[in-house]
């Protein structure tokens, strides 16, 4: 089935402390490579493309897991499709961490830069950072770097490989009608700035949501 709307959302599930987590964004589908994919293999595509740069930020500690990625079409088609993420990625390749997490809730802020007043900036919390991580609230120099590889993935048209080769996803700010599927407005991401200092997500804390 042919991948048609002109914005998808693609989730990022995981666990962590035995917490449930997902990271989400918008992309625009560019290409002919979309007119034979389907939305299972565009979040198959999604996480090869991206899973180096996911796995790097935190360490192979089952306390921390990517589970699942979720496409699926905003608009036109409403087709979507849930990968599996395989078990021997499911866990980070971060090397030289000591000590424990920080609380799940506490996250690197990034916000995604647009170039017009369409929308509102955006807006990534990534988790899984580690005590060694941040000093005075402030994040470590290192740490920062880590967490700009994986921005750089946010703010970037993504060409995919298989199985929806040379098909590409230019990540969108998107503002959504209330019935959440109906497009108001939507630009590309143009850049993103990382905030160096250590930042939370509310809805991680236990009893606050997913």
């Amino acid at each position: 089935m042919a991948i048609t709307a002109g914005i998808v959302r693609i989730t990022l599930k995981g666990t962590f402390l035995n917490q449930k987590w997902q990271s989400v964004q918008m992309f625009a589908p560019v290409g002919a490579a979309w007119l034979t994919a389907d939305a299972l293999g565009g979040a198959t595509a999604w996480w090869n493309h991206v899973k180096a740069a996911w796995r790097a930020i935190v360490p192979a500690n089952a306390s921390f897991t990517f589970d699942s990625v979720l496409f699926e079409e905003i608009g036109a088609g409403l087709g979507f499709g849930e990968y599996a993420i395989p078990i021997g990625e499911q866990l980070g390749t971060r090397s030289g961490t000591t000590g424990d997490f920080l609380p799940t809730f506490v996250a690197a802020g990034v916000k995604l830069t647009v170039g017009s007043r369409t929308t509102r900036p955006g807006q990534k919390r990534f988790p899984g950072g580690m005590e060694q991580d941040s000093t005075g609230s402030v994040w470590s120099a290192g740490y920062v770097t880590i967490i700009d590889a994986l921005a750089d993935f946010y703010d970037t048209s993504l060409t995919m490989g298989a199985p929806v080769a040379t098909g590409n996803l230019v990540p969108q700010v998107v503002r959504l009608a209330g019935d959440g599927v109906t497009v108001v407005a939507s630009q590309p991401v143009v850049g993103h700035v990382t905030n160096p200092n250590v930042t939370s997500q509310v809805s991680r804390k236990i009893g606050h949501g997913a």
